[in-house]
């Protein structure tokens, strides 16, 4: 069910569909390097794709979490981490591969660059089509108020009946969490509890702020900050 009417709110797998979007655009544009924009294609290019994966990044593992049964939620979201370094190593050896194409010194041909940069078109495809047919998020219709919808939605990702005890405990256990949220909002910042995109802005600049208001969450932020 995507009723446009709340489209300004955040709805990771549209999300998703749009930076995959952004990050198949900026492909694009570095493989016009062959024209007479030259070496800024490739520099223009490469800051689309990096905005695209940047935010792919953040909202992919959010929403893997959101739609993964609890007790798999930590061992999907490594196993996503685990497929980007897998992705990395593949990419290296697909360079060094292409590298010698036409040779390796002013013999070498431009298929020896553009070959590595349209590949990363093949992935990015799949995903943007396959999410296409991916649902919403239960976490994100029952925030919503669409609470059937989310039960269908959990019933489908666990494969059970929609009348299950299962999926009710998972829908009342997600919904208790959003209603807890709503109430912090209301409590704290009751000029932003209406869910506006406006508002929606406004908190997650407020949520950024709490991570350097106490001394705990600075310190959280600055080993995230070092690991990274």
């Amino acid at each position: 069910h995507r009723d446009l009417h709340s489209f300004p709110t955040r709805r990771s797998s549209d999300l998703i569909i749009v930076n995959t979007g952004m990050f198949i655009l900026g492909v694009v544009i570095q493989c016009t390097a062959t024209t007479s924009a030259g070496h800024n294609s490739i520099l223009g290019g490469r800051f689309v794709v990096g905005m695209g994966v940047g935010s792919l990044s953040m909202i992919v593992p959010m929403y893997v979490a959101e739609c993964a049964p609890p007790e798999l939620r930590g061992l999907l979201v490594g196993l996503q981490q685990l497929a980007i370094e897998f992705g990395i190593l593949v990419s290296f050896w697909i360079d060094y591969g292409c590298n010698y194409i036409g040779g390796t010194g002013k013999s070498q041909s431009d298929a020896a660059w553009l070959v590595p940069l349209a590949l990363q078109l093949a992935p990015a495809l799949i995903l943007l089509v396959g999410m296409i047919f991916m649902p919403f998020t239960p976490r994100w219709l029952i925030h919503h108020g669409h609470e059937e919808d989310a039960r269908k939605t959990l019933a489908k990702l666990r494969g059970l009946n929609v009348n299950d005890e299962i999926i009710e405990l998972e829908f009342l256990e997600i919904k208790a969490q959003s209603m807890f949220e709503k109430r912090t909002v209301e409590h704290n910042f009751p000029h932003l509890a209406e869910l506006t995109p406006a508002n929606i802005i406004k908190l997650q600049f407020v949520a950024i702020g709490s991570l350097f208001k106490t001394m705990p969450m600075f310190r959280r932020v600055i080993v995230s900050t070092v690991t990274m």
